[in-house]
């Protein structure tokens, strides 16, 4: 099966969930966003990049938000069908704001690849991309969830969407590495990082550092 029609039974799947879910109950408890400019929200803009996305891009949101498109992306209306916020771009936020939102952060980054070597000018690569969400994870959500099975049961049952790889095969200096290595050796590289870096996010333990408040000793 090619990815577009996975990606088009995904699409189908949460639209049919959504139709029989209560429309004030979100599917999932957050939705967490890694990713090149096909859903960065806007953290390039605090990069220094030429892959900001500057006027007209925004233009049906009223103002340029960092997005790579007139209006929302499609990690904005995944959020939606789940009936979640548009998760926010982490470099947007402040130490108070990361430690209050529940509902998912998008660590996004244009010209970004699964490679970090793939893109031009300050970006985030996967790697950076999941050093951000263990922040998120063991530093900023146990101030928003207190009790620590609540806490492991979020990060289970959220969902967490990927969507990069293309970079890392148009955006130099790739190009001559794919040659130097052929195609499916470096089909395979970009396979065995990815590995590395979704084990990395599934090994995250969020009770690292966690102190039960009820045990506080106050």
């Amino acid at each position: 099966m090619t990815s577009s029609k996975v990606i088009l039974l995904v699409l189908s799947f949460i639209a049919h969930q959504v139709l029989i879910a209560n429309a004030n109950h979100a599917l999932v408890p957050a939705l967490y966003v890694f990713g090149d400019s096909g859903a960065d929200a806007g953290n390039n803009n605090h990069l220094n990049t030429r892959a900001k996305s500057v006027w007209p891009y925004g233009v049906d949101l009223n103002n340029i938000t960092g997005r790579f498109t007139n209006g929302k992306n499609g990690a904005d209306f995944i959020a939606i069908y789940l009936g979640l916020p548009m998760a926010p771009p982490y470099l947007n936020l402040s130490d108070h704001e990361k430690s209050q939102i529940t509902t998912g952060i998008n660590y996004a980054s244009g010209s970004s690849g699964i490679l970090n070597i793939t893109g031009d000018g300050e970006r985030l690569p996967l790697k950076e991309q999941v050093k951000y969400f263990s922040l998120t994870a063991t530093r900023d959500l146990p101030r928003a969830i207190k009790n620590k099975k609540e806490l492991e049961d979020h990060l289970a049952k959220s969902m967490f969407l990927l969507l990069t790889g293309a970079n890392d095969y148009f955006l130099p200096p790739n190009r001559q590495l794919i040659e130097k290595l052929g195609p499916q050796q470096y089909a395979n590289l970009l396979l065995d990082e990815m590995t590395v870096n979704i084990q990395k996010w599934n090994s995250i333990d969020p009770t690292v550092g966690y102190t039960d408040p009820t045990n506080s000793g106050q």
